[in-house]
């Protein structure tokens, strides 16, 4: 378990992030099927998009840190998966409920998270 916000990891577990979610929304995994779900076919990502990403993944990683001085008792594993549980996955059912979110898409997107979690949650424990 982490002891102190150590920043270099938090940047470094941000980039992760954008790693993991340009892999997962690429044509190699779920990019294809998440953009017609989306109905975003044909529309690339532009430098805007991948620099608010890597704040989304700064933001993220700065609580998942705080998350994780906070609770000793839990390693680092349950934090990621308590934090995505309790926070992400309500969020993105709500999507569904009220903004008619396709649950593909949603599910597509949680998941990515979740692993994208997971992998700042080994880098930020390091």
């Amino acid at each position: 378990m982490i002891t102190q916000i150590s920043y270099l990891m938090i940047a470094i577990a941000a980039l992760a992030h954008l790693i993991i979610g340009a892999l997962f929304y690429s044509p190699l995994l779920f990019g294809t099927i998440w953009s017609k779900e989306m109905n975003t076919m044909g529309n690339k990502p532009t430098f805007l998009n991948f620099a608010g990403e890597y704040l989304v993944g700064l933001i993220l990683a700065y609580f998942l840190s705080i998350f994780m001085l906070s609770c000793s008792t839990f390693t680092y594993f349950q934090v990621a998966l308590w934090a995505w549980l309790g926070f992400i996955v309500p969020v993105r059912i709500s999507s569904i409920i009220w903004a008619n979110q396709s649950v593909k898409a949603a599910a597509i997107d949680v998941s990515a998270i979740f692993i994208s979690m997971l992998a700042m949650a080994i880098i930020l424990n390091w």
